[in-house]
């Protein structure tokens, strides 16, 4: 064939369709500022890029990005960020009778266990960019399974010390704007670091915590060991998984937790079923297991871990309660299962 005709049959030749990526950056994100603005909208064109300050932006966003018929959305934000989003456009979908688009994260949250989860870039122009590109021109090669808490879908959730720790760094955040000081303590290791050594620790350590009744409200559950592995008989519905004081009562679809502690290691490992995590470490053993705990590598006879479809935590007092990496106050029960339909993710 002449140089020629191959340029000519290039030239006719249909070409790959370039799929259309909505990115929405939530503006109450840790790193969602001025700068990032900047530099997202260097990479991202005018149409495809959506700012969202409220719940109801959030919605109205969700609406006309299935509407347009997106193919893939990337969220800016934390976890919260990434549920709240899922939660619009599913309903979105719903309403209209579309299909959800492909989701993913940017890293630009407190929280990024999603992220984590899901191998999105650093926080970066040129991670920006190589996950756009990604998103443009593949469609999602896996699927997120989600939790369902309270009728919206979510990763993680749960009483006990994350959701201490949540309420904790509520508090700090706003004692470092009074003082002026938030734009100096912008790291998210550092401020969760000044909230767990000033506030958490002493109040875990001081108060008396709540007892905590886990009950299998699915398919039969497993108790599973360290590595995975199940541990004696199932257990059937309307059982009881654990009763005790407890230091964490939490149920994860994702391995991670925020800052890449991986709490949940076996989140995934059974189609249809996350992992619930009940534990009465003391405040020293934790401090002990630490670096273990990150891992997703402690052994303690005090940790008791399942694999199910349908938890419910009744807890003995109305105690602080988290879902997705934001507070929702307290609560003295909840029932968590999986979200109707997992969602694709690039």
């Amino acid at each position: 064939m002449s140089s020629g005709a191959m340029v000519a049959l290039l030239k006719t030749a249909p070409r790959a369709h370039r799929r259309r990526v909505a990115v929405v950056l939530n503006t109450n994100a840790r790193r969602v500022d001025g700068e990032t603005l900047g530099w997202v909208r260097a990479v991202v064109p005018s149409g495809d890029l959506f700012v969202s300050r409220t719940r109801a932006d959030g919605v109205r966003i969700a609406d006309s990005l299935i509407s347009e018929g997106v193919d893939a959305v990337l969220f800016g934000g934390g976890d919260g960020t990434f549920a709240a989003g899922v939660a619009a456009l599913a309903q979105a979908a719903e309403r209209r009778g579309a299909p959800l688009p492909d989701v993913g994260v940017l890293r630009l949250g407190t929280g990024n266990a999603v992220a984590q989860t899901i191998g999105a870039a650093p926080a970066t122009p040129a991670g920006l960019a190589g996950d756009l590109r990604r998103a443009r021109t593949h469609a999602s090669r896996r699927a997120l399974a989600l939790l369902e808490v309270e009728g919206r879908p979510t990763m993680f959730a749960g009483f006990g010390l994350d959701a201490q720790i949540l309420e904790d760094l509520g508090q700090t955040l706003a004692l470092l704007d009074q003082a002026g000081l938030a734009g100096a303590v912008r790291s998210a290791n550092l401020r969760y670091l000044l909230s767990v050594t000033s506030r958490s620790i002493p109040r875990f350590v001081m108060a008396e915590r709540a007892e905590v009744v886990a009950v299998n409200r699915g398919a039969p559950a497993l108790t599973i060991d360290v590595d995975g592995n199940p541990i004696g008989a199932p257990i059937p519905a309307g059982r009881v998984l654990w009763r005790g004081h407890a230091s964490l009562a939490a149920v994860s679809s994702v391995p991670y937790y925020g800052l890449a502690m991986k709490m949940f290691p076996h989140a995934e490992k059974l189609p249809g079923r996350f992992q619930v995590r009940l534990s009465d470490l003391g405040a020293a053993e934790i401090l002990l297991r630490l670096p273990a705990l990150w891992k997703g590598r402690c052994e303690s006879p005090r940790i008791h871990d399942f694999l199910c479809d349908e938890v419910e935590l009744i807890m003995s007092r109305p105690s602080p309660f988290q879902s997705g990496g934001d507070l929702l106050g307290e609560r003295g029960r909840v029932t968590i299962g999986r979200w109707r339909r997992p969602v694709a993710v690039v």
